[in-house]
């Protein structure tokens, strides 16, 4: 008897081995060992239920449009047999695959012709919903080549390996996974007076800092985490002074979200003009007394700043997207705003990322760098109480739309632009 080909579809729990391979940002992919197809197809339920026992090797799938750069997927293992299923597959979630039948009728030919045209029909319409034929390879800076829906969700639909950076501070074990900029450099200081999860409030990382400061070549404290790529770093954070009884007193109070480039230095080794830092955050600036959003850029240890009116809790957001960063706002239970945008084409792909606090300029300018980089001030006027509710890392999902704009362009991408995906 003449064989024909039938469309059937496979779920994508069929396929349990995964091949794990790194991208160039250093994450690991899993990709599952098919040919991923988003649209199932129509007449697929009939075709599957003819599925013979007795199939022949089935040929390697060339890669569908619309996959990640660089990732390889292939056909279901030569000569398997599989399973038909029981119920038409979620939409979105299904695989193609092939397998030979037996035809014994005219009219089994003709629907086996149907069968195998709807299928070809139905990959083309999907490879034509997923790919701009203008569109090449994704820039330099991309996190990924996937984000295709311009009102997608915030994270990468290929791979997210971030998340193993979260943290929702609900185990105070979770403390050593934190890096100490302190230790890491080789500093005798810790400059921190109170440094806890879950010890001061059950939830939350507690962050009381001695006399000090971020600013020019005075270096603060820094809790996190090396990060290299793109990236979106969120955290909710309320600020007090020590007694937790309204806004710090004391001017330069401040805490928030601090990317930074890795310095290869010790004590002995440093030299002025090295600090190369973007800082977003919440407290007491000048005046002392009330609340500001600071957005700070440091760059060779040059310092350019602006403050605005601000709240005493609030969720900060920081993306990476190449050499982009913007930096977003809101309240708990509000909307978010685009506060900052800026281009630094001389960090590098891999930064320090995470949260800071310091308080008492003025205490930290009297004492110099020197000391203030060497000693814990214990003379100072400290007043900040920090405390963060979690801190969560993602991948962002760029809109081709957007892959080739200057995000710092606020005519040619406006902040809606932005919201769309970087936005809740």
């Amino acid at each position: 008897p003449q064989e024909a080909f039938a469309a059937t579809i496979l779920q994508p729990d069929d396929f349990l081995e995964m091949k794990s391979e790194p991208d160039p940002g250093g994450d690991v992919l899993d990709k599952p060992d098919a040919l991923l197809v988003s649209d199932s197809l129509a007449g697929s339920k009939q075709a599957s239920s003819t599925v013979q026992k007795n199939t022949a090797p089935v040929s390697e799938s060339e890669p569908a449009a619309g996959t990640a750069a660089g990732a390889e997927y292939s056909s279901p293992i030569p000569g398997q047999v599989e399973e038909a299923p029981t119920s038409s597959p979620p939409q979105g979630e299904s695989i193609l695959a092939y397998a030979p039948m037996q035809t014994k009728s005219r009219k089994g030919k003709f629907l086996v012709a149907f069968i195998v045209a709807a299928a070809v029909i139905g990959f083309g319409i999907t490879k034509f919903m997923k790919t701009d034929p203008s569109e090449g390879p994704a820039p330099p800076g991309t996190a990924d080549s996937t984000g295709t829906n311009t009102n997608g969700p915030i994270v990468s639909q290929v791979s997210n390996y971030l998340v193993g950076l979260n943290d929702e501070f609900e185990n105070a074990s979770t403390l050593n996974q934190w890096k100490r900029l302190y230790q890491v450099e080789g500093w005798s200081n810790d400059q921190f007076e109170r440094f806890d999860i879950g010890g001061s409030r059950r939830g939350w990382m507690t962050l009381m800092p001695y006399t000090c400061v971020w600013f020019e070549d005075y270096r603060g404290p820094l809790v996190f985490k090396l990060v290299r790529g793109d990236f979106v770093i969120t955290t909710e954070v309320a600020i007090s002074n020590r007694e937790h009884s309204g806004a710090p007193r004391t001017p330069y109070s401040l805490a928030g979200i601090l990317v930074r480039a890795p310095r290869d230095i010790t004590p002995q080794t440093w030299r002025s003009g090295g600090e190369n830092y973007i800082f977003c955050a919440l407290g007491s600036t000048g005046d002392g007394g009330h609340i500001e959003f600071e957005f700070k850029s440091v760059s060779n240890s040059n310092v350019n700043q602006t403050a605005t009116a601000g709240v005493e809790q609030a969720v900060l957001r920081m993306a990476r997207i190449g050499s982009y960063f913007i930096w977003l706002t809101k309240n708990p239970k509000g909307v978010w705003t685009v506060r900052r945008r800026l281009k630094r084409d001389d960090l590098p792909p891999g930064l320090q990322v995470g949260v800071a606090a310091y308080t008492d300029y003025d205490s930290s300018e009297l004492a110099g760098v020197n000391r203030h980089n060497r000693e814990v001030i214990q003379d100072g006027h400290p007043d900040l109480l920090a405390q963060f509710n979690f801190v969560r890392f993602q991948r962002p999902a760029v809109p081709i739309s957007l892959r080739r704009e200057n995000l710092s362009d606020t005519v040619a991408v406006q902040d809606r632009d932005l919201l769309r995906f970087l936005g809740d």
